[in-house]
């Protein structure tokens, strides 16, 4: 038993051979020959035992003449994906005899601009390529379906992509000099998947494994961190490319080539597959006569939006909704948390504010300040629903915001007409308030925080950083409201600056609203509001103990939330802060 397995184990090597092909799908690529990278690991059935006991060469595969077939295949052919060109190699190397398996790796060593190189490898048997050739002679694709630049993708294999030695600069490392200028970090990174049939056949270039958009993601995401650990960094990479990149398994290394004096580099390596993160693959087999499809919906007739919720119900009646995505532009828009609480006041203020240039108006009955005294449901509501009400018999159409954490509410304010429920809890706090968003159809906020108001102040140990669990527990909550029923272009996002945050932490989100929010978030898309008017945080920074005198510090704080990526800001002054963010959005996000 143990001689069959080490013969199974016999290969013949063909390690970094230099050949030029003509490869890719742009222009520039189809020109001229690339330097191409060539390796092969070929099993053969007892060639290397029966030349080891003869020492004949003609009981083997020689290598001489396999590379130089190997040589004149790959620099005679054109491909426009390499995945293809690597089965075209293996191909050749197992019409060999005696050959039963094997393993080619192709590189492009100027794949990529900041990465020594990108490349693929495929494990082909005799017996998978016979079955690739009667597929392409037949012209039938596998399945009789249509092969697309997706179909190899959602299915963990073999095969591998890989780049090596990417050089990124990033904030890393616990000591002082390192939290103030970035440093190179070097990371590899290996997804495992199987290359289907189809998309050999076809020369297909993967869409959503492309080694050049995996790399842009992972670059984006390193040069916006600033973890303190390589541990981290590599974990949350992984992650990335798992739960973003729908990667079925990856191998991640990251090392630090000034980590240590008199050593090369230190690093960390993970394995991370889709069970770790409890994903189930993005592509499932379906019953006979179902599909998946993607519909655009839109509308310039009466009330848009309830137009859209509208079709999407009657859409929803005969299919299952599988997930709700949206194209729109957004720009900074503002809301006044309030102070008036008489009814008549109120409605007066609401008329100041829509005077003043407000977008939306919050009305809401609960304090959430730190340490204030919470009251009964009822009594919120007895609040509210009037104030709601009375703004709407005066005519003042600006859209309403109830904030509440508590589902009873949020439907009464709803229906007594308002527009949008924001929720401090992200809709955490009420089991019923997910269902609520869902039936009312109204947009939402879920905004980040920990404990209740007497709590939270306590509850500002963030293990993996702020801004990192912040993106983590939020994304969970967005999917949790997805799952009840809530469309993903209703939800808002809010990172709760002061609500479980010291002030640094709180300063910190505002810095990087951009990697909280950017595409490679769990939360990469939506609109985040941001509050930061007359909070603590700024009287920690100005000494200024009255919020009523944070107004200038407020203006400083929405230039900067406008800067980092805030789409809407909650504030109290205003006439001030819209002329703020007006100038703030020309400077920082005009096109």
């Amino acid at each position: 038993m143990a001689a069959a397995a080490l013969t199974s184990a016999d290969r013949i090597l063909i390690d970094g051979l230099q050949v030029r092909n003509v490869i890719g799908v742009d222009s520039w690529e189809r020109s001229k020959k690339q330097p191409l990278c060539l390796s092969v690991s070929l099993a053969t059935d007892g060639g290397v035992r029966a030349s080891g006991r003869g020492d004949l060469l003609a009981e083997s595969v020689h290598y001489g003449v396999l590379a130089k077939d190997v040589t004149a295949f790959a620099e005679s052919s054109t491909y426009r994906s390499i995945e293809a060109l690597a089965v075209g190699v293996a191909r050749v190397c197992l019409a060999r005899r005696g050959a039963s398996v094997v393993t080619v790796s192709v590189e492009k060593p100027r794949g990529l601009l900041h990465a020594s190189c990108a490349g693929v490898q495929v494990t082909r048997s005799r017996a998978e390529i016979e079955e690739i050739d009667r597929m392409a002679g037949s012209g039938q694709p596998e399945g009789g379906k249509p092969a697309t630049a997706d179909e190899e993708e959602d299915v963990l294999g073999d095969d591998q992509i890989y780049v090596r030695e990417l050089v990124v600069s990033t904030i890393i490392g616990v000591n002082s000099w390192e939290r103030i200028e970035k440093q190179r970090v070097v990371i590899d990174f290996t997804v495992f998947l199987r290359f289907s049939n189809g998309v050999i056949v076809g020369d297909l270039v993967p869409r959503m494994h492309n080694y050049r958009r995996m790399t842009r993601l992972v670059t984006s995401f390193v040069e916006a961190s600033n973890y303190k650990t390589v541990e981290a960094l590599v974990s949350n990479i992984a992650e990335l490319l798992v739960t973003v990149c729908h990667a079925p398994k990856v191998k991640v290394k990251v090392r630090k080539p000034s980590a240590l004096i008199f050593a090369n580099s230190a690093g960390v390596e993970v394995v991370r597959d889709r069970a770790y993160y409890s994903i189930k693959p993005s592509v499932e087999s379906l019953p006979d006569g179902e599909h998946i499809v993607a519909l655009a919906l839109g509308s310039n007739l009466g009330d848009r939006s309830k137009n859209i919720e509208f079709g999407i119900k009657k859409i929803a009646a005969r299919c299952k909704l599988l997930d709700s995505s949206f194209l729109y532009e957004t720009k900074p828009i503002f809301s006044d948390g309030g102070e008036h609480n008489t009814v008549e006041t109120a409605v007066q203020w609401a008329k100041n504010m829509v005077s003043d240039g407000v977008d939306i108006i919050d009305i809401g009955g609960q304090s959430t300040r730190p340490h204030a005294e919470e009251i009964s449901e009822e009594e919120e509501i007895r609040r509210v629903v009037p104030v709601i009400e009375a703004i709407r018999r005066a005519g003042i159409e600006s859209p309403i915001s109830i904030d509440t954490f508590r589902a009873a509410v949020a439907r009464a304010a709803v229906d007594a007409g308002a527009d949008l429920i924001n929720d401090v809890t992200g809709g955490d706090r009420d089991p019923e308030m997910y269902r609520v968003m869902a039936d009312c159809a109204v947009p939402v906020c879920l905004m980040h925080m920990r404990g209740d108001a007497s709590s939270m102040d306590k509850l500002v140990n963030y293990e993996k950083g702020v801004v990192i669990e912040i993106q983590k527990t939020l994304g969970s909550l967005v999917e949790r409201a997805k799952a009840a029923g809530v469309l993903r272009w209703n939800i808002i996002v809010d990172p709760g600056v002061g609500f479980a945050k010291t002030s640094d932490q709180s300063f910190e989100v505002i810095r990087n609203l951009g990697q909280l929010s950017g595409g490679s978030s769990p939360i990469g898309g939506l609109p985040v509001l941001v509050g930061p008017s007359r909070k603590r945080f700024l009287r920690d920074a100005t000494g200024k103990d009255d919020p009523k005198d944070r107004v200038w510090a407020t203006a400083a704080a929405c230039t900067a939330a406008v800067a980092s990526g805030a789409s809407i800001v909650r504030v109290h002054d205003v006439k001030e802060m819209r002329d703020v963010v007006l100038v703030a959005d020309k400077l920082f996000r005009a096109p």
